[in-house]
């Protein structure tokens, strides 16, 4: 294989990784934004007794309003700046995989600007975006602008403190914990929204090198990708080697393939394409098709036999 295409691959990995890390920062920004926002709200609903404890001035209705409040506002300003520069980076892991199946092989049929074209529509179709890269709140990018999951979390968490009647010092600090994190664990958007960022962008991803590889009539690829002390067994005995697209057919037999409570019942996978899905949920390894001869050079056994 050209080393220009080995170059293109380890520059889009860093790409992928660098840009994730800035989505997720983001959203930490936010949670801070959030938390003091929600601080000033419920100083406002809650007043202390004089042993100290909480109680509410206008009942629990209200509270939950003044939560929503936060929660509208950082959905009309802050999410949509996120999902802008998320669809932007999107387009740069296009622009990439263009550039290393560029490299990588010539067309047989359409030219790279046809291809690339239809990739791109694929893939908007895909993320739910259309054809000037707006978001549809239906699609699936749609799904970063909603925090109706985390905004449940923190009216849970405000109801029982209330009804403790813990020090509101004390409320505070849960509430900083609940909505920022800790070192070792994320805080409500991220761990509501996170997940959907993440993802979004390995879709893209992958999305683009699957239809680049059937109009480019590529069979064979490598589970790109390393290994993190966090990788599960399904990715440890792939990473780094060639497959064909066949062969990833019969992944969801493998026992080692992250499963839901209801497939684990079952015994039967359900929503799993494996040369998009990989090793399913955060997974960070990337499907990246090859030209037959490197794929022969790398697996002599998948030559055909004269």
């Amino acid at each position: 294989m050209k080393k220009s295409a080995y170059e293109i691959i380890g520059k889009t990995n860093k790409y992928l990784d660098a840009r994730q890390r800035a989505r997720l920062k983001d959203l930490g920004v936010l949670e801070s934004l959030l938390v003091a926002r929600m601080v000033e709200e419920l100083s406002g609903e809650l007043e202390e007794t004089e042993d100290g404890r909480i109680k509410s001035r206008k009942g629990s209705v209200s509270i939950g309003k003044s939560i929503d409040r936060v929660f509208d506002l950082v959905e009309e300003q802050g999410l949509p700046n996120l999902l802008a520069k998320s669809v932007k980076d999107i387009r740069g892991t296009l622009d990439f995989n263009a550039r290393y199946y560029q490299k990588l092989t010539t067309p047989k049929k359409d030219s790279y600007a046809d291809i690339r074209k239809a990739v791109d529509a694929v893939m908007r179709r895909r993320l739910g975006l259309d054809k000037d890269y707006a978001v549809n709140p239906k699609g699936y990018l749609g799904a970063i602008g909603k925090t109706e999951r985390a905004r449940e979390e923190v009216k849970k968490m405000v109801a029982k403190a209330v009804a403790a009647g813990i020090p509101m010092a004390k409320l505070k600090k849960a509430l900083r914990v609940k909505v920022t994190g800790t070192k070792d664990t994320p805080g409500v958007l991220e761990r509501n929204l996170g997940g959907f960022v993440l993802d979004a962008y390995q879709v893209a991803d992958a999305v683009t090198n699957r239809e680049f590889a059937k109009r480019l009539d590529l069979k064979y690829f490598i589970y790109s990708g390393g290994l993190i002390e966090t990788s599960r067994e399904f990715c440890r005995k792939r990473n780094g080697k060639v497959f064909t697209t066949e062969e990833a057919e019969k992944w969801d037999e493998d026992s080692t393939l992250p499963k839901t409570k209801e497939e684990r019942d079952s015994g039967v996978v359900a929503d799993y394409n494996p040369l998009e899905d990989r090793g399913r949920w955060n997974c960070r390894h990337r499907i990246l098709y090859i030209p037959e001869e490197e794929a022969f050079r790398r697996r002599p056994e998948l030559r055909p036999k004269s």
